[in-house]
């Protein structure tokens, strides 16, 4: 039975957890309006070389504090230990990384991108050193999380968010065609709320470096760091690729196309994250391990909410073509939105055939099976792109994600029992990614396909769920 305070909880979660990355989202009409497309292409290899540094400083403390929080919640001096020597950690982590970053990124830079801001002086040295401040501030909002602390969560993220925004457009304004916004106003901001998350820290806990209390998650950190690692690979390598197969505008339209449908990975993420405690503290609680109702109604949710999602942005972000507003050169993203959209819905089956790896602290099978997903997905692309162009990429997207999705099931056979009901978690996404690229291919009037795909997403879900509807009731409490 979903209680009214679940609901209140689960939408400040969201909205919230999404402020920090929506940021990228509310800036896109800023960055069209100063930045040319083929500088556009380069901002998103900077910032694709932030994320993999955060990656690496964050060292998935981020994810294994969920966790630890609960297995030291009654132990206040063990988990003033835990979080100090976390924060230690990355500390001494984020200044080996900048320094060997400031050795080795010139070299790398001149070799790679030439064209206007992107040597690694200054722009790639303070990305790498922007990873550095949020990673700090992306573990603390985690144990905000973990002790299910709504409002403190949403105004740290609010307060991240706003700052983001505000230097942003203030750098670009002063400095328009240039990455000094952009990428110094990120800088500036991250720092700022970075500090004041470690700040947090040393004030709450005190500060008492203990490397001994971080033995105990070794394992899982380390095969979940490879296993973040090679998300990163998955997901955000095909720019640079891109770069050396394609065109610099090509490779700004693509990334410009990804960044509108963020808003659903922001969503899906964020909805996640507000009932994944739950889910940990179920599986936890269980003597035999295995889904339950209760769990997969959050990803039933989780699966339904996205393929509204998906049919949505279909529908609304090509009109934006033809208002105008978009600068010259962008345009040419809203052909290739229904392609990068359906990648969506099996990202969000992938979150429920992924959380036992996480509630068991069971990632040591990961690294060995997105070894061999990304060899395939890149194989892939390097066959497909040059023919096929954006289309090609998709179709290695796609063809990778139903692989992942079979192996992370089959990597639980003996661990967690699966039980669920096949047409919400599996055949409505499946079939709802088979409408929309059908409906693309056979149809010239877009906004009819687009019309068709809403229309088929919402008579699924009415009767998938038709029983749940018609029973709905609502908690007091």
């Amino acid at each position: 039975m979903i209680s009214a305070r679940f609901i209140k909880r689960s939408l400040i979660y969201t909205v919230a957890g999404a402020l920090p990355m929506a940021s990228a989202i509310i800036l896109l009409p800023f960055y069209i309006k100063f930045l040319s497309v083929e500088l556009y292409g380069v901002l998103s290899l900077y910032l694709a070389l932030t994320l993999i540094c955060q990656i690496l400083i964050t060292f998935t403390f981020d994810t294994s504090i969920y966790i630890k929080f609960q297995e030291l919640r009654h132990d206040p001096v063990g988990l003033r230990k835990y979080l100090s020597s976390v924060y230690a950690w990355m500390l001494v982590a984020g200044v080996i990384l900048v320094s060997v970053s400031a050795a080795i990124g010139p070299i790398i830079f001149s070799k790679w991108v030439k064209l206007e801001g992107s040597h690694f002086f200054p722009y790639g040295f303070l990305s790498v050193a922007t990873a550095v401040f949020q990673s700090m501030f992306k573990v603390h909002t985690s144990l905000l999380q973990a002790k299910e602390e709504p409002t403190k969560f949403f105004w740290s993220n609010l307060l991240s968010f706003s700052l983001i925004a505000v230097l942003t457009v203030a750098g670009l304004s002063w400095a328009p065609n240039s990455l000094f916004g952009p990428i110094g106003g990120r800088f500036l901001a991250v720092a700022l709320s970075g500090t004041w998350a470690l700040s947090g820290i040393i004030k709450n806990y005190g500060w008492h470096v203990h490397w001994g209390s971080l033995r105990s998650t070794r394992s899982f950190n380390v095969s979940s760091l490879i296993y973040q690692v090679q998300q990163w690979v998955i997901n955000y390598l095909d720019r640079p690729i891109l770069f050396l197969l394609v065109s610099l505008q090509t490779l700004g339209i693509y990334d410009f196309a990804f960044k509108c449908l963020l808003l659903i990975d922001l969503i899906m993420v964020g909805l996640h994250n507000s009932f994944y405690p739950r889910v940990i503290q179920t599986v936890m609680a269980q003597e035999s391990k295995h889904t339950s109702v209760e769990v997969n109604r959050y990803y039933h949710g989780l699966i339904a909410v996205t393929m509204l999602l998906v049919t949505g942005a279909i529908l609304v972000f090509p009109i934006l073509g033809y208002t105008g507003i978009i600068r010259q050169g962008y345009e040419g993203a809203f052909a290739i939105i229904p392609y990068l959209a359906v990648t969506y819905l099996l990202k969000s089956v992938r979150y429920y055939f992924n959380f036992p790896y996480g509630a068991l602290q069971y990632a040591q099978p990961l690294p060995g099976y997105y070894l061999f997903v990304t060899a395939v997905k890149f194989l892939l692309i390097f066959l497909l792109v040059p023919q096929w162009g954006i289309p090609g990429l998709v179709g290695a997207a796609l063809t990778s994600s139903l692989l992942e999705l079979l192996l992370l099931k089959h990597g639980l056979r003996s661990r967690f029992e699966f039980q669920f009901n096949a047409g919400k978690i599996l055949i409505a996404p499946v079939f709802m990614a088979a409408v929309i690229l059908a409906n693309e291919v056979l149809f010239t009037q877009k906004w009819l396909a687009h019309l068709i795909n809403m229309g088929v997403a919402i008579s699924i879900l009415l009767w998938l769920y038709r029983h749940e509807i018609r029973f709905l009731k609502w908690a007091k409490s």
